[in-house]
């Protein structure tokens, strides 16, 4: 019986890697075998591969271990890998959409700002929520007076690139701290001058000021949890992973890109001896979860997100940001192989359960 398609939209980077076998953070091994479990076959392309005109993409597919291009009918579900700038591409995704085609995590570019303003909406999500203002002079003045540490984080920055931390030293002055060329550079400012010592950083890019979380440490290193929530082949929202990461010593970013390193919940919680593992573990996952429902009402076909969740010293977990295209090479570095390779077969058993879906409604 011959298998259907089910489409995966990447962007340039990737396909450029499945041309050279070098698919970097990508393990398309995983995607291969979810494949082969639930009967599918997945195939790789990007936007401007698909002629809308004619209901074709051009796309690369795996057999026996060997790539190949095909062209082939566009396949009625997608899972969405990439990550677009323009307002043309999301026209383009509009158009899709309305030929009938299902796209799962149809938008993977949502603002750190626009995502904090929903999470408001919820009244039940606020003890979840660290304060979050944009930046300005105002608001600038308003986090340094009710806070002794916040952020400036870029809008649509990623991998912890671009943030700004802001320590008071005295009642009079802040230590500025941020990571240029892979060194930590420090200064120190009157609260006067703030605001502009900041905009001189920024320049003229769009940046949120966040409250700190007075996060938990491990080895005097602030840590933080990214927890991959994902649907599965029933179509309900599960957690499939939750993995430890923890700032280089003497810097605050604890993402792996910026020197983080990743070591089990377990470990990082060892200087607490009032923290169980298995309940800060079930307090983070129901955070998550609560999140993810909330989001799900107001983002259009979510279905594979990754969060940034801190905890205290008493194991209250706190919302840091949304990643809706999870980067989960986390679970590698963690040697957690099993949950890594259940973030890839997560998306494919709920491209399944779509398909399946659509045939239950047209019989």
């Amino acid at each position: 019986m011959k298998r259907e398609w089910l489409g995966i939209l990447v962007n340039d980077s990737l396909i450029e890697g499945i041309r050279k076998k070098n698919t970097g953070h990508e393990n398309l091994r995983f995607y291969q075998e979810a494949g082969e479990k639930y009967q599918l076959t997945p195939c790789y392309f990007r936007l401007q591969d698909i002629s809308l005109r004619e209901n074709k993409v051009t796309a690369f597919a795996e057999s026996n271990g060997n790539w190949r291009t095909v062209r082939i009918s566009l396949p009625s579900i997608i899972h969405n890998r990439a990550i677009f700038h323009t307002p043309k591409a999301m026209e383009r995704m509009k158009l899709l959409a309305n030929q009938g085609v299902q796209i799962y995590n149809f938008w993977n570019r949502y603002s750190k700002l626009y995502i904090s303003r929903l999470l408001e909406e919820e009244p039940k999500l606020h003890p979840f929520l660290p304060k979050t203002l944009l930046f300005s002079r105002e608001n600038c003045q308003t986090m340094y007076e009710e806070f002794p540490s916040f952020l400036a984080k870029p809008v649509k920055g990623s991998v912890g690139e671009g943030i700004i931390l802001c320590e008071k030293a005295d009642e009079h002055s802040f230590f500025i701290k941020f990571r240029q060329n892979k060194r930590m550079i420090k200064h120190r400012v009157s609260s006067k001058i703030l605001y502009h010592a900041l905009k001189r950083i920024t320049g003229n890019s769009k940046y949120l000021l966040q409250e700190k979380i007075p996060l938990a440490t491990y080895e005097e290193s602030p840590f933080d949890l990214r927890v991959s929530v994902q649907k599965n082949g029933s179509g309900e929202w599960g957690v499939t992973g939750m993995v430890c990461k923890v700032a280089h010593p003497g810097h605050f970013l604890s993402n792996v890109a910026q020197g983080g390193r990743v070591v089990p919940l377990e470990q990082a919680l060892s200087a607490y001896s009032h923290l169980q593992v298995d309940k800060v573990t079930k307090k983070v996952e129901e955070a998550a979860l609560s999140v993810t429902h909330f989001l799900d009402q107001k983002l259009p076909h979510l279905a594979d997100v990754g969060y940034d969740f801190g905890i205290d010293e008493q194991g209250q977990p706190y919302f840091i940001e949304m990643n809706s295209r999870d980067q989960r090479y986390s679970f590698a570095k963690g040697n957690m192989m099993e949950r890594w390779r259940l973030t890839y077969e997560n998306p494919i058993a709920y491209g399944k359960y779509l398909l399946e879906m659509g045939k239950d409604l047209n019989n």
